[in-house]
Protein backbone atom coordinates (compact mmCIF):
# COMPACT_ATOMS: atom_id res chain seq x y z
CA UNK A 1 0.00 0.00 0.00
CA UNK A 2 2.83 2.41 0.92
CA UNK A 3 4.68 1.63 -2.31
CA UNK A 4 1.48 2.08 -4.29
CA UNK A 5 0.77 5.43 -2.65
CA UNK A 6 4.31 6.63 -3.27
CA UNK A 7 4.15 5.59 -6.91
CA UNK A 8 0.76 7.29 -7.38
CA UNK A 9 2.08 10.54 -5.91
CA UNK A 10 5.26 10.32 -7.98
CA UNK A 11 3.35 9.79 -11.22
CA UNK A 12 0.92 12.60 -10.40
CA UNK A 13 3.79 15.04 -9.80
CA UNK A 14 5.33 13.96 -13.09
CA UNK A 15 2.13 14.42 -15.08
CA UNK A 16 1.54 17.91 -13.67
CA UNK A 17 5.13 18.89 -14.43
CA UNK A 18 4.92 17.47 -17.96
CA UNK A 19 1.85 19.56 -18.74
CA UNK A 20 3.63 22.67 -17.46
CA UNK A 21 6.74 21.87 -19.52
CA UNK A 22 4.69 21.42 -22.70
CA UNK A 23 2.85 24.69 -22.11
CA UNK A 24 6.14 26.54 -21.57
CA UNK A 25 7.53 25.02 -24.77
CA UNK A 26 4.50 26.29 -26.69
CA UNK A 27 5.15 29.74 -25.22
CA UNK A 28 8.83 29.39 -26.19
CA UNK A 29 9.76 29.88 -22.54
CA UNK A 30 12.57 27.37 -22.79
CA UNK A 31 14.60 28.44 -19.76
CA UNK A 32 11.53 28.20 -17.57
CA UNK A 33 10.75 24.75 -18.99
CA UNK A 34 14.28 23.60 -18.12
CA UNK A 35 13.77 24.97 -14.60
CA UNK A 36 10.61 22.85 -14.22
CA UNK A 37 12.50 19.76 -15.43
CA UNK A 38 15.25 20.46 -12.90
CA UNK A 39 12.81 21.07 -10.05
CA UNK A 40 10.79 17.93 -10.83
CA UNK A 41 13.85 15.68 -10.91
CA UNK A 42 15.12 17.21 -7.68
CA UNK A 43 11.76 16.80 -5.98
CA UNK A 44 11.18 13.17 -6.99
CA UNK A 45 14.73 11.77 -7.08
CA UNK A 46 16.78 14.17 -4.95
CA UNK A 47 19.14 14.71 -7.88
CA UNK A 48 19.15 17.85 -10.00
CA UNK A 49 19.27 18.02 -13.78
CA UNK A 50 23.00 18.74 -13.82
CA UNK A 51 23.63 15.46 -11.96
CA UNK A 52 21.45 13.48 -14.37
CA UNK A 53 23.30 15.00 -17.32
CA UNK A 54 26.78 14.37 -15.94
CA UNK A 55 26.43 10.82 -14.55
CA UNK A 56 27.12 7.81 -16.78
CA UNK A 57 23.93 6.07 -17.92
CA UNK A 58 24.64 2.74 -16.23
CA UNK A 59 25.63 4.34 -12.93
CA UNK A 60 22.52 6.48 -13.07
CA UNK A 61 20.33 3.41 -13.60
CA UNK A 62 21.99 1.70 -10.64
CA UNK A 63 21.57 4.52 -8.12
CA UNK A 64 17.91 5.06 -9.11
CA UNK A 65 17.12 1.33 -8.92
CA UNK A 66 15.05 0.14 -5.96
CA UNK A 67 14.70 -3.47 -7.20
CA UNK A 68 10.96 -3.34 -7.69
CA UNK A 69 8.57 -2.97 -10.62
CA UNK A 70 8.31 0.68 -9.60
CA UNK A 71 11.75 1.01 -11.23
CA UNK A 72 10.06 0.99 -14.65
CA UNK A 73 7.91 3.98 -13.70
CA UNK A 74 10.92 5.81 -12.30
CA UNK A 75 12.99 5.18 -15.41
CA UNK A 76 10.14 6.31 -17.68
CA UNK A 77 9.74 9.56 -15.74
CA UNK A 78 13.44 10.32 -15.95
CA UNK A 79 13.54 9.35 -19.61
CA UNK A 80 10.63 11.60 -20.56
CA UNK A 81 12.04 14.58 -18.66
CA UNK A 82 15.45 14.12 -20.30
CA UNK A 83 13.72 13.78 -23.66
CA UNK A 84 12.01 17.13 -23.06
CA UNK A 85 15.38 18.67 -22.23
CA UNK A 86 16.78 17.19 -25.46
CA UNK A 87 13.86 18.56 -27.50
CA UNK A 88 14.49 22.03 -26.12
CA UNK A 89 18.19 21.74 -26.94
CA UNK A 90 17.21 20.64 -30.44
CA UNK A 91 15.00 23.70 -30.88
CA UNK A 92 17.82 25.95 -29.67
CA UNK A 93 20.37 24.26 -31.96
CA UNK A 94 22.57 22.75 -29.22
CA UNK A 95 23.02 19.56 -31.25
CA UNK A 96 25.98 18.03 -29.40
CA UNK A 97 24.12 18.15 -26.10
CA UNK A 98 20.93 16.91 -27.79
CA UNK A 99 22.65 13.64 -28.65
CA UNK A 100 23.72 13.10 -25.04
CA UNK A 101 20.26 13.78 -23.64
CA UNK A 102 18.41 11.75 -26.27
CA UNK A 103 20.77 8.81 -25.68
CA UNK A 104 20.19 8.92 -21.93
CA UNK A 105 16.45 9.10 -22.53
CA UNK A 106 16.63 6.11 -24.89
CA UNK A 107 18.61 3.96 -22.46
CA UNK A 108 16.25 4.76 -19.62
CA UNK A 109 13.19 3.98 -21.75
CA UNK A 110 14.62 0.69 -23.03
CA UNK A 111 15.57 -0.40 -19.51
CA UNK A 112 12.07 0.39 -18.30
CA UNK A 113 10.59 -1.63 -21.17
CA UNK A 114 12.82 -4.59 -20.27
CA UNK A 115 11.69 -4.47 -16.63
CA UNK A 116 7.96 -4.05 -17.21
CA UNK A 117 6.34 -3.55 -20.60
CA UNK A 118 2.96 -3.06 -18.94
CA UNK A 119 3.94 -0.23 -16.57
CA UNK A 120 1.32 2.41 -15.78
CA UNK A 121 3.29 4.86 -17.91
CA UNK A 122 3.83 2.30 -20.69
CA UNK A 123 2.19 4.62 -23.20
CA UNK A 124 5.54 6.38 -23.42
CA UNK A 125 7.10 3.22 -24.88
CA UNK A 126 5.52 4.18 -28.21
CA UNK A 127 8.12 6.98 -28.40
CA UNK A 128 11.07 4.57 -28.40
CA UNK A 129 11.33 4.51 -32.23
CA UNK A 130 11.45 8.33 -32.22
CA UNK A 131 14.28 8.29 -29.68
CA UNK A 132 16.16 5.72 -31.77
CA UNK A 133 15.80 7.90 -34.86
CA UNK A 134 17.18 10.88 -32.96
CA UNK A 135 20.48 9.11 -32.21
CA UNK A 136 20.66 6.60 -35.05
CA UNK A 137 23.49 8.48 -36.81
CA UNK A 138 25.77 7.90 -33.81
CA UNK A 139 27.52 4.75 -32.65
CA UNK A 140 25.64 2.93 -29.90
CA UNK A 141 27.35 1.59 -26.80
CA UNK A 142 27.53 -2.15 -26.20
CA UNK A 143 24.88 -1.95 -23.48
CA UNK A 144 22.52 0.03 -25.70
CA UNK A 145 22.94 -2.51 -28.51
CA UNK A 146 22.01 -5.29 -26.09
CA UNK A 147 18.92 -3.39 -24.98
CA UNK A 148 17.92 -2.80 -28.59
CA UNK A 149 18.38 -6.51 -29.34
CA UNK A 150 15.99 -7.39 -26.51
CA UNK A 151 13.54 -4.61 -27.36
CA UNK A 152 13.17 -5.56 -31.01
CA UNK A 153 12.65 -9.22 -30.19
CA UNK A 154 10.00 -8.33 -27.64
CA UNK A 155 8.01 -6.21 -30.13
CA UNK A 156 8.32 -8.89 -32.82
CA UNK A 157 10.78 -7.11 -35.11
CA UNK A 158 13.09 -10.11 -35.42
CA UNK A 159 15.04 -8.75 -38.37
CA UNK A 160 16.07 -5.66 -36.40
CA UNK A 161 16.81 -7.83 -33.39
CA UNK A 162 19.14 -9.97 -35.49
CA UNK A 163 20.86 -6.83 -36.83
CA UNK A 164 21.67 -5.83 -33.26
CA UNK A 165 22.78 -9.36 -32.44
CA UNK A 166 25.30 -9.20 -35.30
CA UNK A 167 26.49 -5.82 -34.04
CA UNK A 168 26.87 -7.22 -30.54
CA UNK A 169 28.85 -10.20 -31.85
CA UNK A 170 31.14 -7.78 -33.66
CA UNK A 171 31.65 -5.50 -30.66
CA UNK A 172 32.28 -8.45 -28.32
CA UNK A 173 34.54 -10.29 -30.77
CA UNK A 174 32.08 -13.18 -30.97
CA UNK A 175 32.67 -14.23 -27.35
CA UNK A 176 31.02 -17.41 -26.09
CA UNK A 177 28.40 -15.60 -23.98
CA UNK A 178 27.15 -13.62 -26.97
CA UNK A 179 27.24 -16.68 -29.23
CA UNK A 180 25.06 -18.51 -26.68
CA UNK A 181 22.79 -15.46 -26.53
CA UNK A 182 22.37 -15.71 -30.28
CA UNK A 183 21.77 -19.45 -30.26
CA UNK A 184 19.03 -19.02 -27.66
CA UNK A 185 17.52 -16.25 -29.76
CA UNK A 186 17.31 -18.41 -32.87
CA UNK A 187 16.01 -21.39 -30.90
CA UNK A 188 13.21 -19.23 -29.49
CA UNK A 189 12.30 -18.08 -32.98
CA UNK A 190 12.18 -21.60 -34.37
CA UNK A 191 9.33 -22.34 -31.95
CA UNK A 192 7.22 -19.69 -33.68
CA UNK A 193 5.10 -20.29 -36.76
CA UNK A 194 6.40 -19.27 -40.18
CA UNK A 195 3.84 -16.49 -40.64
CA UNK A 196 5.00 -14.80 -37.43
CA UNK A 197 8.63 -15.02 -38.52
CA UNK A 198 7.82 -13.59 -41.94
CA UNK A 199 5.92 -10.72 -40.34
CA UNK A 200 8.90 -10.08 -38.06
CA UNK A 201 11.26 -9.75 -41.01
CA UNK A 202 13.18 -12.97 -40.44
CA UNK A 203 11.92 -15.98 -42.47
CA UNK A 204 12.42 -19.48 -41.10
CA UNK A 205 15.22 -20.34 -43.54
CA UNK A 206 17.20 -17.29 -42.36
CA UNK A 207 16.62 -18.26 -38.72
CA UNK A 208 17.89 -21.78 -39.43
CA UNK A 209 20.91 -20.38 -41.29
CA UNK A 210 21.72 -17.96 -38.44
CA UNK A 211 21.54 -20.78 -35.91
CA UNK A 212 23.72 -23.00 -38.09
CA UNK A 213 26.40 -20.31 -38.36
CA UNK A 214 26.59 -19.79 -34.60
CA UNK A 215 26.69 -23.52 -33.90
CA UNK A 216 29.49 -24.18 -36.38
Amino acid sequence: MIKSDLMTKMIEKFKIALMEIENLKIQKSYSEAIDVIDATLSDIFRLNLKSFNSLQDEYLLEIIRVKDLIDAERYIIISVLLQKEAEICDIKGDFSECHLFFTKALNMRLEAFTINDEAELSGFYSQIPTLIDKVNDYEFSEVTILRLFKYYEEIGNYGKSEDNLYELLKVRNKDIATVNLGISFYERLLKKDSATLEKGGLPRDEVEEGLKQLQS
